[in-house]
């Protein structure tokens, strides 16, 4: 790195006196004139400052209205789908309860009409053994009236048969 060498107090003299041989009172007023010009571009540097932190302070505010709008939307629509979700929960609770209250009323009536149909399936059995008993009692009574009939019929045919002869005046035989 190289040193850096600062002139001195008597080299800086030295110096205008040189510029002032060369240049001579021109030098000064191009002094005034840099001066003037630094001095109106500080100002409209501090004028443009001033003017872009006003923006700023503008845009930051706007911003911050816009940021506060959204999470205002936000909010409102994080505070319906809230809501949204409790109906929705609540009704799925109402309908599992229905369902669950159905499903009980359908176990309930279906276990009832099985009984039922046990009940009436054992009273229609008890019916039909009782109506078969009757049915072979009746059956039995009317096979021996029948056979008695039938006995008495054969009795009588064979009286009938011992008066024809009688009338043929045939003689009687003995008939088993």
């Amino acid at each position: 790195m190289a040193k850096e060498v600062t002139p001195q107090k008597g080299e800086i003299e030295e110096i205008k006196k040189i510029r002032d041989i060369l240049f001579g009172s021109n030098m000064n007023e191009y002094e005034k004139r840099f001066s003037l010009l630094e001095q109106k571009l500080n100002n409209s540097l501090e004028d443009a400052r001033q003017e872009n932190e006003k923006r700023l302070l503008l845009l930051e505010d706007y911003v911050k209205q816009e940021l506060k709008s959204l999470q205002e939307m936000i909010a409102a629509e994080k505070e319906a789908r809230m809501k949204n979700e409790k109906r929705t929960q609540e009704d799925i609770a109402h309908i599992e309860e229905q369902a669950n209250i159905f499903a009980e009323k359908t176990t309930k009536k279906f276990s009832e009409t099985r009984s039922q149909i046990l009940e009436l399936g054992k009273s229609l059995g008890d019916k039909m053994n009782q109506q078969e008993k009757k049915l072979s009692e009746k059956i039995s009574s009317v096979d021996s009236t029948l056979q008695s009939n039938y006995a008495d019929r054969s009795s009588l045919a064979l009286m009938f048969t011992d008066i024809a002869r009688k009338l043929s005046g045939e003689p009687e035989e003995d008939v088993e």
